[in-house]
């Protein structure tokens, strides 16, 4: 099983987001065991995936510039744990190697791209929150239809996406330089 950087766009013309995915080169589909909290990838996993990701490939569908990444400032980190966590782990189980925040189309919607450290399973977890009001029950199905598998967080006002990280090249491109790969 390899994992790859690519657009999801290449592998399914019914993808309507924008952005690179980690992907699993065995699966048609693009969500991966790196951003379930019971699976996550090794370091070595990591490393092979970036230092063979062709940084120059085509683009099927760029990122809106709008949409860019912004690198959010380490001494911030702590206060977006809570939202980055579901419900079912432990907080402190947890150190945020990179955070990117995204605000999506037309301004609308905030995102949250990182990588976690699990501490315990010494694994990787890639993944994105998305802010959403007081989610309830009925918000989380939706959420869940138009962005894959999402769970409550620590945060009453942000749900996890299990399913996979989408994100412009430069949050990849750091990735890769803050873990001096």
């Amino acid at each position: 099983m390899a994992l790859i950087i690519e657009s999801p766009a290449k592998s399914n013309k019914f993808y309507r987001g924008t952005g690179l995915v980690l992907r699993c080169t065995t699966s048609p589909i693009v969500r991966t065991r790196a951003c379930r909290s019971n699976g996550g990838i090794t370091f070595e996993e990591l490393n092979n995936v970036l230092q063979n990701w062709d940084e120059h490939a085509p683009y099927y569908k760029p990122v809106i510039p709008t949409r860019f990444t912004i690198p959010i400032p380490v001494d911030k980190y702590d206060d977006y744990l809570p939202c980055m966590v579901t419900k079912s782990e432990v907080k402190g189980d947890f150190s945020i190697i990179q955070l990117a925040k995204e605000i999506g189309e037309n301004g609308v919607g905030e995102w949250i791209k990182y990588v976690l450290y699990n501490r315990h399973t010494e694994r990787f977890i890639l993944r994105s929150c998305v802010k959403y009001t007081a989610p309830d029950e009925n918000s989380m199905l939706i959420a869940s239809k138009s962005f894959g598998k999402c769970l409550p967080s620590h945060d009453p006002n942000w749900l996890v996406n299990e399913t996979n990280l989408a994100s412009d090249k430069e949050f990849w491109k750091q990735l890769k330089l803050n873990l001096a790969i």
